[in-house]
């Protein structure tokens, strides 16, 4: 049964990206980099949503950003090899996929279904990160920075970026889409998420609830009370609008970002950061030991959760 497995995950992978060395994955990091800070830097200085706000060249916090930037695609490679696991283990457990309805459409409409799965999938797993709290603590480091741009978006906690990946992963494996899609969604879902970070006031107009934009999700970082746990969806800003989660004003822009109940207490040090979710999860443990209540109980140190 594993020869067959393994078998079936090379069939599946034949038609997809091949792997790269890690001199190709370094260089082509290092190539975006330089691609995207100077597109994106220069689009943050001619269309500024926040006029005062430093540049990325020279703001408070700028130099963990890139460190995160580093680690974080780095465990793109771990995130690879876990997806090749989950795919082992999916195929060894017989668990349904429905290759056969799927993967013969034409791969240009898979991958528009891909996107409008996905993003219902990340729509959900990116809630429950909000309002379950011991997640709630690993997605904190992503709202910390008080100055929000495109290099603030890489601010991730790796636990994040490996669990983010995985997941949708699972759910795409499982549908039976073909890899070839994989080409066009992971490059294209990374970009946009890195372009809805930057500081620029575009909101997209008459598309502005169909297309998710920066103004879009600006508000979903900001620390103001009406944005709190609000605008989930990372593409499509209607998933938002049927569960009951949007908040998009016309008629103002947010002006202070970060959070809110932790602002004081949360590190600036990259270590200390990675560290923080640890720490707090430990407090909720030892709360729920001395309470001796269920860890659901326990009430979290922030209002209705943090946006």
């Amino acid at each position: 049964m594993l020869q067959q497995a393994i078998e079936e995950i090379r069939r599946i992978g034949a038609s997809g990206k091949q792997p790269e060395s890690w001199g190709e994955f370094f260089f082509g990091f290092i190539v975006l980099m330089l691609l995207l800070g100077v597109i994106l830097t220069l689009l943050e200085r001619w269309f500024p949503e926040q006029m005062s706000q430093p540049s990325v060249l020279r703001r408070p916090g700028a130099k963990v950003d890139y460190a995160y930037w580093w680690i974080n695609h780095f465990l793109d490679k771990v995130a690879a090899i876990g997806m090749l696991f989950i795919a082992l283990a999916i195929l060894l457990l017989r668990i349904p996929r429905f290759e056969s309805v799927l993967s013969l459409q034409p791969v240009p409409l898979q991958a528009l279904e891909a996107f409008v799965i996905g993003d219902l999938i990340g729509y959900w797993t990116h809630r429950s990160m909000h309002e379950i709290p011991w997640l709630w603590r690993f997605h904190a480091v992503h709202h910390s920075s008080t100055n929000l741009d495109w290099l603030a978006g890489g601010r991730v906690h790796p636990v994040e970026t490996v669990v983010t990946k995985l997941i949708p992963f699972a759910a795409i494996f499982c549908l039976g889409f073909s890899p070839a899609i994989g080409i066009v969604f992971g490059p294209v879902v990374a970009l946009h998420a890195i372009f809805l970070h930057a500081n620029v006031r575009w909101d997209f107009g008459a598309l502005r609830w169909i297309v998710s934009s920066p103004a879009f999700h600006r508000w979903h970082h900001a620390a103001e009370p009406d944005a709190i746990n609000k605008n989930y969806a990372g593409l499509f800003p209607f998933y938002d609008r049927w569960f009951g989660t949007a908040y998009f004003p016309e008629a103002r822009r947010p002006v202070l970002f970060g959070l809110l109940a932790e602002r004081d207490e949360f590190p600036d040090g990259l270590w200390k950061q990675i560290r923080y979710p640890w720490r707090r999860c430990g407090t909720l443990i030892k709360a729920q030991a001395t309470a001796k209540k269920p860890m659901s109980d326990v009430q979290p140190p922030y209002p209705s959760n943090q946006a």
